[in-house]
């Protein structure tokens, strides 16, 4: 036998459990979606976890022109030395509405490098075997949040 009272009980925890259960398949995908980062990333914030393309073109180890958009410093994955690049243009491929500031230049002197540059191993050789100022033009996956910054091609311009 049941006491009188464990009845009345059963049924607000029934309706609970059958309440979570409907939110978990109503709500569950949009936040997996906002745990990993990826549903509230709006295309210019600075924290920004999923990657879009971006173009760089400019000059590599030169004195930077008064003209200049920017001086990043690039890190090469496996790579010692410094480089430099001036920018002399900048944009983010899939969305052309975003800023210089707001595609990559925020990022500019904040640190010690200031775009961690990955990717192919040939990719980052003509970058490395570039003499002082040759004029390239780096296509890449970018990062915001981390400051990744993935070739996907590099070329000499007028080459």
């Amino acid at each position: 036998m049941r006491p009188h009272g464990a009845q009345n009980l059963q049924h607000p925890v029934m309706l609970a459990v059958l309440a979570l259960l409907l939110s978990c398949f109503a709500f569950g995908p949009h936040f997996e979606a906002w745990a990993q980062g990826v549903g509230h990333d709006r295309p210019s914030a600075r924290t920004r976890r999923a990657p879009f393309k971006v173009k760089l073109s400019g000059f590599l180890n030169t004195d930077p022109a008064p003209e200049a958009i920017a001086v990043l410093n690039l890190g090469l994955t496996g790579y010692q030395g410094q480089y430099q690049l001036e920018v002399a243009a900048i944009e983010a491929v899939n969305s052309p509405q975003l800023t210089p500031r707001q595609i990559l230049l925020h990022r500019e002197g904040k640190r010690h490098i200031d775009l961690d540059v990955t990717g192919p191993r040939e990719l980052l050789s003509k970058i490395a075997q570039s003499q002082p100022g040759t004029p390239l033009a780096l296509t890449a996956w970018y990062t915001q949040r981390d400051g990744e910054f993935r070739l996907e091609s590099v070329d000499i311009i007028g080459f």
